[in-house]
């Protein structure tokens, strides 16, 4: 399928101009756990925009590309050619998550992913700079240990990168984790995180606001202990400064769609999906660490029921966040909400002026149906993308993105491309200047897999 860029409208080239920026090894049994608190519905609560819309900055700037005609069967407001999206990698294998990086001070944009190696899997860096200009993503191996890797992860850590995997250079499965100054040359100083008997599946990894420690979370299973959720601390280097923190166990629940973002001046917040295997479990999950990773207060469970492949990501500054969620509901299909929080990361104050917290909002309800959320904040508005599924008249997966105002209010959207109905849940980021990026996973009809990044050309960047 050939893309073409996507007609911009006056009045939409204003409106989206709003929303630029202004508008080492032990095995040590885990420390801490916690116990599953009862389950609290997000709700049906839906509120109307109230028409209030953030000015913009003085640099926002305009569109870098000329405006084109839509595909037919596509209309949206950000203008992509098919030569801006990129295909970063294809495998015959499934990708196993998108977990796309930045560095917000520098403006780079990073993918790190498992690919064949010259020995079983290496772990290959994407790497792309904010500005429009500037081209394809760069592509190089980070590192190769001749080992089987399941999945990777990088957080910005001062100068550096730190690159968190999960992969056997020493049966089983551990985590690891090694400072990478992004150039090609090999990480050293690798060190183990995670030293049991137990198969780690999944790994976060997020630089706190203080600049100079990290914390890595990850998920393993034991045929004969269950399944675990923890945190470790680590310091500027990747090496851990605590023991594991364990979040919760369980002998029938999973954990997945890990997404670690730090939260206030040095703690974190941790979103996740924990699941069984007959779905009669199906939670989304939300947790205050502080910078060990021992929780700050109980798990807040945003939604029960939510059914097969359900997805989370959030985003959070020092002006306060949102929690996104995918979730199957019974009568109007997969459905996508919003739930504001503040900078504490517990429900923000609703807009009225009361004391009552905000709702959680349904911002993708019937007949459209929405899976494989992400968020990403500029100062004042948010940046949301999802699979659109078909339903009605749209007969093809498109990757769409949502425009939001500060209290979830849809105030623009725009269908950048077709792409498969699976894949896993898409990833955006934002740095400092305003500059965004996408990055997402489409299955071919041959069954292979490829990575794609794209820049969001209608913010000014």
């Amino acid at each position: 399928m050939r893309q073409r860029a996507f007609g911009l409208s006056p009045v939409t080239v204003a409106a989206l101009a709003c929303l630029s920026v202004a508008c080492g090894g032990d095995d040590k049994p885990p420390t801490t756990t916690t116990t599953t608190p009862k389950e609290r519905d997000a709700g049906s609560g839906s509120e109307p925009y109230d028409g209030s819309v953030v000015q913009p900055r003085p640099d926002s700037g305009s569109a870098q590309m000329q405006p084109g005609d839509p595909e037919p069967g596509l209309d949206g407001s950000c203008a992509v050619d098919s030569n801006k999206i990129f295909s970063v990698a294809t495998r015959a294998q499934p990708f196993t998550s998108t977990p796309l990086a930045v560095d917000p001070l520098r403006s780079q944009f990073v993918l790190p992913y498992v690919s064949e190696g010259s020995c079983l899997n290496a772990v290959r860096w994407a790497s792309m700079a904010g500005a429009a200009t500037s081209g394809a993503p760069a592509n190089k191996v980070a590192f190769e240990t001749c080992a089987l890797v399941r999945d990777a992860a990088a957080t910005a850590l001062g100068d550096r990168w730190l690159i968190a995997s999960v992969d056997n250079r020493e049966a089983p499965y551990d985590v690891w984790v090694a400072p990478y100054d992004g150039t090609g040359s090999e990480p050293r100083g690798a060190q183990r995180i995670s030293q049991s008997s137990r198969v780690e599946t999944a790994v976060a990894v997020a630089t706190l606001n203080s600049g100079d420690k990290a914390l890595v979370a990850y998920a393993d299973e034991d045929l004969n202990a269950g399944q675990g959720l923890y945190v470790r601390a680590l310091d500027a280097n990747g090496k851990p400064t605590a023991e594991a923190v364990r979040i919760e166990q369980s002998s029938t629940l999973y954990y997945t769609s890990l997404s670690l973002k730090p939260l206030g001046d040095s703690g974190a917040g941790l979103a996740y999906v924990r699941y069984s295997l007959d779905y009669k479990t199906s939670d989304i999950v939300f947790v205050t660490l502080d910078a060990a990773g021992k929780t700050v207060r109980e798990p807040w469970v945003l939604a029960g029921n939510a059914g097969p492949s359900p997805s989370v990501d959030f985003i959070l500054d020092n002006e306060g966040g949102a929690i996104v969620y995918s979730r199957a509901e019974a009568s109007t299909g997969r459905q996508i909400w919003f739930q504001q929080i503040d900078s504490t990361g517990v429900a923000a104050l609703a807009r009225t002026g009361s004391t009552t917290r905000a709702p959680a909002l349904r911002i993708v309800g019937a007949p459209q149906l929405g899976v494989d959320v992400s968020l990403t904040k500029l100062r004042t508005s948010f940046i949301l993308s999802y699979r659109a599924l078909p339903s009605g008249s749209e007969t093809r997966a498109m990757l769409r993105v949502y425009f939001l105002d500060r209290y979830g209010a849809v105030i623009g959207s725009s269908d950048l491309s077709y792409t498969s109905q699976g894949g896993g849940r898409t990833a955006a980021a934002s740095s400092n200047d305003g500059r965004v990026a996408l990055a997402w996973n489409e299955v071919n009809d041959d069954g292979s897999s490829t990575l794609k990044m794209v820049r969001l050309p209608c913010l000014g960047n």
